[in-house]
């Protein structure tokens, strides 16, 4: 390959990942945004890597399910081309086809299943979205790489715009329920949306105005961190009409993660 080719080559590779991390990072901004105006708390801010890590989490579980569906299929249709039909390598060969499945399935489940809140009939959900996902992204594939002879009215360049669109349009709705169910429940330390318990400890002043003291501590009650700033804690308020309290850090002396 020559040199132009090469740079061609690396200029692609370049642009096609600059295109994914960009992709990624608008769904987790989508992500963290929904997730957190439920507490009436703005995110707009550019470069935030809490949502590279939530696009991550979002977009990262349908494509490991798409890849391993995908190889599965591909080892399946090539070990039956090798020989005639019998039952026994029917039998093994059906097993060897889903045993990665069978493998992610086991990791998702010893991964989500400490997850607090999760549970089989969300599992089962997201399941049904992946599937719904995977049916206009092969039309659009299938459509983009149809030969000349053999296009339908349904597979063809044409309508690649068409699939397209409902796939992008499938990904936004795909992205707002993982915001409202499955963030979540994600725990903060791995980059998930899950409020951690705190107590604020007070500076000689005492607490801010709203924030409820612990008599028996001196510190304050128990509260949900929703996320934390370079200048401010945001909390779940406790009161009914209230979304969240926003407070400074130089206003407390500091705070402490309960189990």
């Amino acid at each position: 390959m020559s040199d132009q080719g090469d740079r061609s080559y690396l200029d692609w590779m370049v642009k096609s990942l600059g295109a994914c991390l960009g992709f990624i990072y608008s769904v987790g901004f989508l992500v963290v945004a929904r997730h957190f105006a439920r507490y009436g708390v703005s995110t707009f801010s550019l470069f935030q890597t809490q949502y590279l890590v939530a696009g991550i989490w979002t977009i990262g579980p349908p494509i490991a399910f798409v890849l391993v569906q995908r190889t599965g299929e591909r080892f399946k249709d090539k070990a039956y081309s090798f020989s005639t039909f019998s039952w026994r390598r029917f039998i093994v060969v059906s097993a060897l086809t889903g045993l990665p499945f069978g493998l992610l399935s086991a990791a998702a489940i010893g991964l989500l299943g400490g997850f607090e809140g999760f549970s089989w009939s969300l599992a089962a959900r997201l399941w049904v979205l992946y599937l719904l996902l995977a049916n206009p992204a092969d039309l659009a594939w299938m459509s983009w790489r149809v030969p000349e002879g053999a296009a339908r009215w349904w597979v063809n360049r044409q309508v690649v715009p068409y699939y397209l669109t409902v796939f992008a349009l499938g990904i936004l709705l795909y992205s707002l329920f993982f915001a409202g169910s499955v963030y979540p429940l994600i725990p903060a330390s791995l980059g998930g949306g899950k409020p951690r318990t705190i107590v604020l400890i007070p500076v000689k002043e005492g607490l801010p105005v709203g924030i409820v003291r612990d008599n028996s501590s001196g510190r304050s009650v128990p509260y949900e961190l929703l996320t934390a700033t370079d200048k401010s804690y945001v909390l779940i308020s406790p009161v009914s009409n209230e979304e969240s309290i926003e407070i400074g850090r130089d206003a407390i002396q500091g705070i402490v993660v309960l189990k």
